[in-house]
């Protein structure tokens, strides 16, 4: 059997650390979230969030999706859950939304104690809640036998905050349960359809869903949806809109936690690739340079710089040295007595050098003329050349 290499027992052993603080991480959630979420949100397992609610939803084949963005028209959604918001208020156009879309046959579950941002709904609804006596409201009781599928005999509210309608004995208007101070869950009937509306949030949340006959009021209230309906939580006016939760999308999503993980194998790897590097090596020597490469650098800055002069008058001066030493003249000289001196010797070089001599010092306009220059030069010193054993004997 191979034995695996040291680096990949290390990245094992890192994910198996990176899985145990995940299941760490959402064990202590509930603790963390009581003081970072706010409360009535679907993603809070704190005691006054909805977790277990939408949770208990699902379990019973609902299905359930946040809601996360405004204009609201309830798409495919047979219920639409409120429950307390605070971050954002719901505004007039939010709540005709939501009411638009109780009239056009959605069922709403509006939950509130009056102390969120759910006035306007209220106003839109023709409702309104108010606070009761100070220290009652514990618990609540069914008005009649509207709660008996399944019984429903005590509530667990912890909360003094009524209901009633703005419009005295509305018709539309069924209270279904009250506590000491008045009613507390009551259904009302608009356009096509129907509102819930419970006072105590407690009912509902995490906490107070197990206790007493709180679960057994939902499945009351629930209990005209069809089958495997889906049933939407708004979340938007929770703060959770499109694009504003990084830290919910992150944490409490399988491809988030993903990332997470790859990220840290990643970092990981990096580090334990890093250590074959060892120490830092010298560099090469560079190998000396040509001299031909730096005489070809030079010539090309020269001709970015369009430096034709200087190179003219060099190729004048190495032409008249060329021609001074076959025939012993002094190169030194000016061009005019060079070349008297020249056409003494030799009257025929002479009268090709001197036109050559004049152009080398007057400057070429371009670079085809100057190489034209070059060229001329190179054919009078060969014709020098040639010419020079001729020249030697005439001189004897």
């Amino acid at each position: 059997m191979r034995q695996l290499p040291r680096r990949i027992w290390l990245l094992i052993a890192v994910g198996v650390v990176l899985l145990v603080g995940a299941l760490v991480g959402q064990l202590a959630t509930p603790v963390s979230n009581t003081s970072t979420l706010p409360r009535g949100t679907t993603l809070s397992a704190a005691p006054k969030g909805s977790l277990a609610l939408s949770q208990w939803l699902e379990a019973e084949g609902f299905g359930v999706e946040r809601v996360r963005e405004f204009p609201f028209t309830g798409g495919d959604l047979a219920a639409l859950f409120v429950i307390t918001p605070r971050i954002k208020r719901i505004t007039e156009d939010d709540a005709a939304d939501i009411a638009g879309y109780v009239e056009r046959g959605g069922t709403l579950f509006l939950v509130t104690d009056g102390k969120d941002a759910v006035y306007t709904l209220l106003a839109a609804l023709d409702l309104a809640v108010v606070s009761g006596k100070a220290d009652t409201g514990a618990t609540a009781t069914p008005d009649g036998p509207t709660l008996v599928r399944p019984r429903v005999a005590t509530i667990a509210l912890q909360s003094d905050a009524t209901m009633r309608p703005t419009m005295q004995a509305d018709p539309r208007f069924l209270a279904r349960a009250s506590s000491e101070n008045g009613a507390v869950v009551a259904t009302l009937t608009r356009g096509m359809g129907r509102v819930h509306v419970v006072t105590g949030p407690y009912a509902l949340s995490n906490a107070g869903l197990p206790e007493a006959d709180n679960l057994a009021l939902v499945q009351n209230l629930i209990a005209g949806l069809p089958a495997g309906a889906r049933v939407g939580f708004d979340e938007y006016h929770h703060g959770y809109g499109l694009g504003t939760s990084i830290a919910d999308l992150a944490l409490r999503s399988p491809w988030g936690w993903t990332l997470l993980y790859l990220a840290g194998l990643l970092l990981v790897m990096a580090l334990v690739q890093g250590r074959r590097f060892g120490r830092p090596l010298p560099a090469p020597p560079v190998p000396p340079k040509a001299p031909a490469e730096f005489a070809r650098a030079l010539g090309n800055r020269w001709r970015e710089g369009r430096q034709r002069a200087f190179a003219q008058t060099h190729v004048a001066a190495m032409l008249k040295r060329d021609l001074a030493i076959p025939f012993g003249i002094d190169p030194a000289a000016d061009d005019a007595a060079f070349l008297a001196t020249l056409h003494a010797r030799r009257p025929d070089l002479a009268a090709t050098c001197a036109p050559l001599l004049a152009a080398l010092h007057t400057g070429a306009k371009d670079d085809a003329a100057f190489v034209a220059l070059v060229r001329q030069a190179e054919a009078l010193r060969r014709d020098a050349r040639e010419q020079q054993p001729s020249a030697a004997t005439s001189a004897a």
